[in-house]
């Protein structure tokens, strides 16, 4: 019975570390990310939802930028992708490609790049936001400085410290606005471009409260354009009712977001993908009937009749003298051949008698063995016979030597 107690006491010992081991963090533990499912401070489910109530068509994109173009349900101008760098997996050159024809055609991509911000989940992103604004745009970004030329750096906080952004007037994203702000909660620096050689023309919407750099711009591809935003906070759930955020959003929709387009959320790059959901996973009753299943049988195994789980191996017996014989004997009997084996058997009667050495061909043992009363001519020239053939190659078979050997060494009776 204690054998069984101490079996369960294992068993659920080995569950509790199991689960502790492979189940996912609770919600409380995870880092709040970019993307529509997010709930928490930097993620994007209220604009999200904001969006889809106000009546504005919108889609969690979870594919690669490649299938942009072949999307039924979209349009094809006047949509709004909006992705947030830096990324948890890089679009490929090929999707770069594809993302530019589709911008050709009439649609936009809004760029939340942390350039001028530091949240907490793009420190464990592996992406480059600077090289994703510059991969998309060709444009060149550097550091801004003060007026001795070091660079601008803004302590961060645990709370997060606030940001302010000044509107440009003259550009219609900023109708309404007089104030955006975002936040910060980690030590960042502060980036803005520079048109290189020749100069691509460069709309500036925002700049910075401090440096005066913009922190919004805008650069044109055909019929599209690329707006990127120096911010990565901006649009999030704890900012999207701060300042005029949101206004910034509906300016958005108003300048470009075609009356058939929709405003597309680019999760996939953020880690949410349309082939996997591990949300829906765990969200699944069949996913957990099924581990309770192999787990209340995998129990009833374990504890059902003993706590071992093979029988016990029965002990060797120690090897016994006849045993190292046969062991030495076979050994012999593989590295000697019969005619050598054969001699070196009859050379130890020959020993025995004290003829040994004597004649190699053990014409002295014959003679005495003939002279012996106690052996039959019959079994001494079956003898010699056999040993001759046994020496000559021509009868292989030890055995049979050996066994008319031992009947020749018997006084007949």
């Amino acid at each position: 019975m204690n054998d069984r107690l101490i079996a369960a006491f294992r068993l659920l010992l080995a569950l509790y570390l199991a689960f502790t081991l492979m189940m996912p963090p609770s919600e409380g533990a995870k880092l709040s990310v970019p993307i529509t499912a997010d709930t928490g401070d930097d993620g994007y489910a209220a604009v999200f939802r904001w969006l889809d109530t106000s009546g504005v068509k919108t889609r969690s994109f979870r594919l690669p930028w490649t299938h942009l173009e072949n999307q039924d349900a979209l349009s094809a101008s006047g949509n709004i992708l909006l992705t947030t760098a830096p990324h948890l997996r890089e679009p490929s050159p090929e999707a770069i490609d594809a993302m530019r024809d589709w911008l050709d055609t009439g649609n936009t991509l809004v760029i939340a790049a942390t350039l001028n911000d530091t949240p907490a989940w793009s420190m464990v992103r592996p992406g480059n936001p600077i090289l994703t604004v510059t991969s998309m745009t060709t444009i060149t970004l550097e550091a801004v400085t003060d007026d001795e030329g070091e660079a601008v750096v803004e302590d961060g906080e645990e709370s997060g410290v606030l940001i302010d952004i000044d509107p440009v007037h003259d550009h219609p994203l900023m109708d309404g606005v007089s104030r955006l702000q975002h936040v910060t909660v980690e030590a960042t620096q502060f980036w803005k471009p520079v048109a290189g050689e020749p100069a691509i023309p460069l709309m500036k919407a925002a700049v910075d409260h401090d440096t005066g750099a913009p922190v919004i711009w805008e650069r044109r591809f055909g019929d599209g354009s690329v707006i990127v935003i120096g911010s990565g906070t901006l649009f999030s759930n704890r900012m999207l009712g701060i300042a005029d955020n949101a206004k910034l959003i509906e300016n958005l929709i108003a300048y470009r977001l075609g009356p058939e387009g929709t405003w597309l959320f680019d999760d996939r790059y953020q880690g949410l993908i349309e082939d996997y959901d591990p949300d829906a996973l765990f969200d699944d009753s069949r996913f957990w009937y099924s581990v309770l299943f192999l787990l209340i049988g995998w129990f009833i195994y374990m504890l059902g009749g003993t706590d071992r789980l093979a029988p016990p191996r029965d002990r060797p017996e120690p090897p016994r003298q006849i045993d190292f014989v046969r062991a030495i004997g076979g050994l012999m009997a593989r590295k000697l051949k019969p005619g050598e084996a054969a001699a070196q058997l009859l050379e130890q009667w020959a020993l025995e008698l004290g003829l040994s050495g004597r004649d190699p061909e053990h014409n002295d043992l014959w003679a005495r063995l003939q002279a012996s009363p106690t052996l039959t001519a019959e079994r001494l020239e079956s003898l010699r016979s056999e040993y001759i053939r046994m020496r000559n190659g021509t009868e292989k078979s030890l055995v049979h030597f050996f066994n008319l050997l031992l009947t020749a060494r018997k006084p007949t009776g």
